[in-house]
Parts: structure tokens; sequence; C-alpha cells
């Protein structure tokens, strides 16, 4: 009989983690790593986004914490 993935994934980390997501880009680059770190905190982890200034209003309205890195990339993008 086959398992399902579900069935073998563990319900809780066997210990928490602090994890940082650093990226850089557009906000199409930002999305899939927001996807990611919402995951990871469902798991129990504790995660942060570290990008660019102008998408922290994006990465909190997820309830992630954001770190702030240096420059616009929207700005160097349409330059």
């Amino acid at each position: 009989m086959k398992k399902h993935l579900s069935q073998s994934l563990p319900i809780a980390p066997s210990r928490k983690l602090k994890i940082t997501i650093l990226t850089v880009g557009s906000r199409g680059d930002l999305q899939p790593y927001c996807a990611l770190a919402i995951g990871l905190k469902r798991a129990g982890h504790e995660v942060t986004v570290a990008t660019h200034e102008n998408f922290e209003a994006f990465v909190r309205k997820f309830d992630l914490k954001f770190a702030a890195i240096a420059g616009n990339m929207e700005e160097f993008l349409q330059s």
C-alpha cells in the first residue's frame, strides 16, 4: 500500500529554525520566496524575508518578518 507524501511529513519540526531568505529582483522574483516563507512559518520556523525596501509592504501583508537591503530594484530596472 502506497503512503501519501503528507503522511510521511512531520507535523512539527524537531526544532524551530531561524531562516532568512534573501532575494533581489522584481516582485515576480520575490513572490515565490514569500510563498516558501509562508510554508516554513506554518511548519513552525521563524522566517525573515530580506529584500529591497520598496517591497516591505508586500512582504508584511503575509505577516512575515522583513529585513531591508539597499537599493530599489524597480527604479534600477526602469533606468
